[in-house]
């Protein structure tokens, strides 16, 4: 997969699960549905699980930091002991464009690949980065529509 492996060496695999507050009541979005998808198809690849990464009720949206188990699992990534970072969907890792692009210098350098299971992306191809980059602005901007709205809520009941 990557040139630091032999090729025989298993790939290592690291699971990234993440919901906020409301995705915990949708059929599918569950903490334990993403882990059991997450888990089936690394052993289908024949991966070796070297860590579940699980930030319940946390947003994607705004500061990366405050995600606690993604920023372990990115810490793995620095020590190069991960080979892909797996998880079902691309917002469920991101909704902010410039996030992405910060973890993808680290994941660069560390050779280190991503992928999920419910979407195909292709980030070799000027197309496949474009489909990203609409995907993550979709993504940033839902977050942000939902924000929005929150904060009138909010607003009214203040009133």
């Amino acid at each position: 997969m990557r040139e630091k492996q032999q090729p025989s060496s298993p790939i290592r695999a690291a699971l990234y699960v993440r919901v906020s507050g409301e995705e915990q009541k949708i059929k599918g979005l569950s903490l334990e549905a993403q882990q059991e998808r997450l888990e089936a198809y690394a052993r289908e690849q024949g991966w070796i699980i070297v860590g579940i990464f699980i930030d319940a009720a946390k947003t994607a949206r705004k500061n990366m930091h405050k995600r606690v188990e993604f920023q372990r699992m990115i810490e793995c990534v620095k020590r190069d002991e991960v080979d892909v970072l797996l998880f079902c969907r691309l917002d469920r890792w991101f909704r902010s464009v410039a996030d992405y692009y910060k973890v993808m210098d680290i994941l660069n350098a560390h050779h280190c690949e991503w992928k999920t299971t419910d979407e195909e992306y292709d980030t070799t191809t000027a197309n496949g980065r474009l489909y990203i980059n609409v995907k993550l602005s979709i993504a940033q901007n839902e977050a942000d529509m939902c924000s929005e709205r929150i904060d009138v809520v909010f607003d009214s009941k203040i009133s």
